[in-house]
């Protein structure tokens, strides 16, 4: 999980208007990953899965302190790469490369 968020957090740095659909599509899919990982972080702590025995949570063993504050980290590198995929998609429909080719001026 660290490395799925180290990549999102990544892809938010290069993200630019000149971005192709290819990164922000990974950054999305990374993004995703995190969100499925917290969700089911979050379930394991309710102890629905624990008879399985299958998964045994990130950090299932320290404090809940520092569980709460792997999770906020976690939203906030989703939140972080969401907003800077936005303004650079907002930046690049302002200087003409919605298709991502440059528009001619005459």
């Amino acid at each position: 999980m660290f490395v799925v968020m180290t990549v999102t957090l990544v892809l938010t740095a290069v993200l630019t208007s000149r971005s192709t659909k290819w990164t922000r599509g990974a950054g999305y899919a990374a993004s995703t990953v995190i969100a499925a990982g917290l969700l089911a972080d979050v379930i394991d702590k309710q102890g629905s899965w624990n008879g399985d025995g299958w998964y045994d949570g990130i950090l299932y063993d320290s404090p809940y302190t520092l569980q709460l504050l792997l999770h906020a980290v976690w939203v906030l590198a989703i939140a972080t790469y969401c907003y800077r995929e936005i303004k650079t998609r907002r930046a690049r429909s302002h200087h003409g490369t919605a298709d991502g080719v440059e528009a001619s001026t005459p």
